[in-house]
C-alpha cells in the first residue's frame, strides 16, 4: 500500500464531503421544518426548557449577587427541573439543548422551528458524520457520500430532524460515540477516547435507553484487546457528564439516580408513560410481540439501504 493510498481520502476531501452533507441535510430540514406539526410530547419538553431557562437566569442573578444557595438549592431545583416528571421522566440534555436553540433562533423564525434548531444542526452534523466516517473507514469519498446523503434520505429519520424530542439526539450520540471509539482504538490518541465517553454520558443524559450503548462499547473494547481500565475511564467520563447537565444530580444525587431508574425500569407500571401500541389489528398495553420491530423495520427502511446492509454483512 503506497503513501498516497493511507493518506486518502484526504482531510481536505473529508472536510469537503462534511460540509456538503451538512448544508444540504441542514437547508432541506429548514426549508421544510415549518410544515411540520408538533410531536405529543413537544408541547411538555417546550414548556420544561422554559423553565430551566427561568432557572439558569435566576441563577446567573443570584451568583452576581452573591446569593448562589438562594437558587442552587433543592426546592428551586426540583420546582424547576422535575416539573411533572410523570410525564417527562427523561433527563434533561435533549431539553437544554432545544431551549437554548430557541433563545438564539427565536427573533429569526416562529418559536416552534427556532425550538427545533437544535434537532436540526443535530440531524445535519449526524449526516456529514456517517458520510466523514464511512469514507474514512472504507477509503471511499463515493461510499460516504452515498452513506451521508442515506441520512436524510431515510424517511423516518428525516421526519425525526424536524422534532424536537429524544430520539434524533439520543441516535446521533450512540453513532458519534461509536465511531469515536472505533477511531480511538484503530487510530490512537486520547482525545478521541474521551471524545466516545462524551457522546456515551450525553447519551445516558438524553434517555435512559442511552445506557443500551454500554455492553455495545464494553464488547468492543473487549474483542479490541484494550483492557478494562479503558472502559472503566469510558464510563467515568460519561458519568461526569451525565451529572455536569442535570442539576437533580447536583442537589440530591439519589434522588437523580432514582428518577432515572423509574423512568427506565418502572414505564411498564406507569399509566402516565405506558404508551399502547396497535399492531395487526390488536392494541397492545406496553410491550408488542418480538416480532414488532423486525416487521417496522421492514416497513420503514427504504428496501435498499436493506439490500445494502444485508450484502454488507455477508
Amino acid at each position: 500500500m503506497t503513501a498516497s493510498r493511507k493518506t486518502w481520502p484526504s482531510p481536505a476531501a473529508l472536510r469537503g464531503l462534511a460540509f456538503g452533507l451538512f448544508v444540504v441535510t441542514l437547508v432541506t430540514t429548514a426549508m421544510t421544518a415549518i410544515d411540520y406539526g408538533i410531536a405529543s410530547d413537544v408541547g411538555n419538553y417546550f414548556y420544561s426548557s422554559l423553565r430551566q431557562l427561568a432557572w439558569g437566569r435566576d441563577l446567573w442573578a443570584a451568583l452576581l449577587d452573591g446569593q448562589p444557595s438562594a437558587v442552587l438549592n433543592q426546592d428551586r431545583v426540583f420546582e424547576h427541573w422535575r416539573w411533572y416528571i410523570e410525564r417527562i421522566p427523561h433527563p434533561p440534555l435533549s431539553r437544554e439543548l432545544s431551549g437554548l436553540s430557541w433563545v438564539l433562533l427565536r427573533d429569526l423564525t416562529d418559536p416552534l422551528t427556532a425550538y427545533r434548531g437544535a434537532v436540526m444542526l443535530t440531524f445535519a452534523a449526524l449526516a456529514a458524520s456517517v458520510g466523514v466516517y464511512t469514507a474514512w473507514r472504507s477509503g471511499s469519498l463515493a461510499a460516504g457520500l452515498a452513506a451521508g446523503l442515506a441520512v436524510p434520505a431515510f424517511p423516518v429519520l428525516f421526519a425525526h430532524g424536524h422534532l424536537a424530542h429524544t430520539d434524533l439526539f439520543l441516535t446521533a450520540f450512540w453513532f458519534w460515540s461509536v465511531a469515536s471509539l472505533d477511531v480511538a482504538v484503530k487510530e490512537g490518541g486520547a482525545g478521541w477516547f474521551f471524545s466516545s465517553g462524551l457522546y456515551l454520558g450525553a447519551a445516558a443524559a438524553t434517555k435512559f435507553t442511552g445506557l443500551l450503548l454500554l455492553p455495545v462499547l464494553a464488547v468492543w473494547l473487549v474483542v479490541n484487546r484494550s483492557g478494562i481500565a479503558a472502559f472503566l475511564v469510558l464510563c467515568l467520563v460519561g458519568v461526569l457528564v451525565f451529572a455536569a447537565v442535570n442539576p437533580v444530580m447536583w442537589v440530591d444525587p439519589w434522588q437523580g439516580i432514582s428518577d432515572y431508574l423509574h423512568a427506565g425500569l418502572d414505564r411498564v407500571a406507569a399509566d402516565e408513560t405506558r404508551i399502547a401500541t396497535g399492531y395487526f389489528g390488536d392494541v397492545y398495553v406496553f410491550r408488542p410481540p418480538w416480532h414488532y420491530p423486525f416487521v417496522w423495520s421492514l416497513i420503514v427502511f427504504p428496501l435498499s439501504l436493506l439490500v445494502a446492509a444485508v450484502t454488507g454483512l455477508l
